[in-house]
């Protein structure tokens, strides 16, 4: 586990295409804005990711924007908690580091987090779960099956670090989007990204995740879709019959670990 300053700036997904650039920040000017700018504690963010060439060039800026508005419209100003972020830190957790004490985990994260029991104040596990391979195979079953051992052991270990009446924040692409199902129709493999080892439902994480109780979920488009092209998906699926709740290509669960339970 490394200890996280404001001053950390993850280069992650920067991109050098101007043209992207700008469309990623019409997008915020269109959907994010409208949306969160009453919220002070957003804008502060917002300016933060602004000033720095590393956050506002990523193709990912859209989405950091987005998921720390959610984070701020459920936790409200977030300070003098101790803060664990999953898999590395993300700009979420330097920012949150002005007024917090952060850290990031570095260890295998399908066998333990390298963090004490009871520690956390509030875990983020932002755009991990779905990269989680299962744990080092020990019989030819583990080397054929995907049999789940990597994220279990994930969701487990998050409840071992969170303390007691602890939050924990947690987004991983939805299976069941629009973008996946539309990826099947057109032959494609029904992912939000391929490369990913494995993307889930909402009961799916609410099983892994069952030791913590869930204090909300929605779903958020955070890769595709923001425009026109969700509304006639929404409204395909309305004419079939089919529901259209929770059809956005991101999860966004709110958990908290109950008070009674301790390691």
């Amino acid at each position: 586990m490394i200890s996280i300053s404001p001053n950390d700036e993850p280069k992650w997904g920067i991109i050098n295409d101007t043209k992207k650039t700008k469309f990623i920040s019409s997008l915020v000017q269109k959907h994010l804005i409208p949306k969160y700018s009453d919220n002070e504690e957003w804008c502060n963010f917002f300016d933060y990711l602004s000033h720095s060439h590393h956050f506002v060039s990523s193709q990912h800026f859209f989405r950091y924007l987005n998921t720390f508005g959610m984070i701020v419209m459920r936790l409200g100003e977030i300070t003098d908690k101790t803060i664990v972020e999953t898999g590395g830190a993300s700009p979420i957790t330097s920012y949150l580091a002005n007024n917090n004490r952060c850290f990031a985990t570095e260890s295998d994260l399908r066998v333990s987090l390298d963090v004490d029991s009871n520690f956390a104040d509030i875990v983020l596990s932002l755009e991990v779960a779905e990269h989680i391979k299962d744990a080092p195979e020990k019989n030819f079953s583990d080397i054929v099956l995907f049999r789940e051992t990597g994220i279990r052991s994930f969701a487990s270990e998050i409840h071992r670090i969170t303390k007691s009446a602890g939050t924990v924040l947690l987004t991983t692409p939805n299976a069941c989007s629009f973008k996946s199902i539309a990826n099947a129709v057109e032959h494609k493999a029904p992912y939000v990204f391929r490369p990913h080892v494995r993307e889930y439902t909402k009961d799916e994480l609410l099983d892994f995740f069952c030791q913590l109780a869930l204090q909300h979920h929605s779903t958020m488009f955070n890769f595709f879709l923001m425009g026109d092209s969700s509304k006639t998906w929404s409204n395909l699926f309305s004419a079939i019959g089919w529901s259209i709740k929770d059809r956005g290509d991101d999860h966004f669960f709110h958990f908290t670990k109950p008070p009674s339970q301790e390691n």
